[in-house]
């Protein structure tokens, strides 16, 4: 599900950039972050699945750490970047081509969910077999 939220993203962030009708832009702006949010959940829960209880907190603040550090922090910067070098070829709309440039890393996310579901059942069902094992004195 996270990957196919990150497909569905992409025609609205792109409607939202390019539609010069306000009303629209917010509507597909509305759409766009929904989708682009919709994979937090579902990963929060894999990785409090995958980890012992014991490292919950760990395992949360790391993957926080990175989700934040790169889209908090690259994010805003890449843009910026962009759109400076963008400047002199497309004025004052090239914030527009740097923020469909930046969209286009979803596609990263969506490969490496779309990796991760191949093998998350027998993640799982490692995790739980191992837990259901008694322990040997």
């Amino acid at each position: 599900m996270p990957a196919l939220s990150l497909v569905a993203y992409f025609p609205f962030v792109y409607l939202f950039l390019l539609i010069e009708n306000p009303r629209i832009a917010l509507i597909a702006y509305f759409f766009a972050i929904t989708f682009a949010a919709m994979h937090l959940g579902p990963a929060i829960a894999i990785t409090y699945a995958l980890v012992k209880v014991r490292m919950r907190a760990l395992a949360s603040a790391i993957l926080l750490f990175i989700l934040n550090m790169i889209g908090l922090g690259l994010g805003p910067l890449l843009v910026g970047m962009l759109s400076d070098g963008l400047t002199p070829t497309y004025g004052a709309v090239s914030i527009r081509y740097s923020l469909m440039i930046v969209a286009l890393s979803k596609f990263i996310a969506i490969w490496m969910f779309w990796s991760a579901s191949k093998t998350l059942v027998a993640d799982l069902d490692a995790k739980n077999h191992w837990r259901a094992t008694p322990a040997t004195s």
